[in-house]
């Protein structure tokens, strides 16, 4: 369910970038030669807004990529492309991952010491001294 409701996002922004260059292209195509200087300002402000929106609707979608990507379990996902939020996630979830796998170690290593002292307490060597 979850999984079909990125993709229906993702289709819906891909049209919306679609759209939104379209409108790109025809403000581009309608700059004609008597166009004042006010409008002609105007227009590149327009345009600058129209670019800065197709970067984030890229960014979203490149994200909601890698959301699919990590849903599906398919291969680890690009963190160049993720916002810096989800990539300080992903270094914390890492940390936490070689924290534990040392804590396990070191326990382990604890424990096969304990095992070792309690064998040379059992030796007749320890009893006699």
């Amino acid at each position: 369910e979850k999984y079909e409701d990125s993709e229906l996002k993702k289709q819906r922004l891909e049209t919306r970038i679609d759209k939104l260059e379209k409108k790109r292209n025809t403000l581009i195509n309608s700059l004609e030669v008597t166009v004042t200087e006010e409008e002609f300002e105007e227009l590149k402000l327009e345009q600058e807004k129209v670019k800065s929106l197709i970067k984030d609707l890229r960014t979203q979608q490149s994200s909601l990529v890698n959301a699919i990507k990590l849903k599906q379990g398919s291969d680890r996902p690009n963190p160049a492309t993720f916002p810096l939020q989800q990539k300080k996630l992903v270094n914390i979830q890492r940390k936490r991952v070689r924290q534990r796998k040392l804590k396990g170690k070191h326990t382990r290593k604890k424990a096969f010491k304990n095992r070792k002292f309690d064998e040379y307490q059992s030796n007749e060597v320890y009893e006699r001294k």
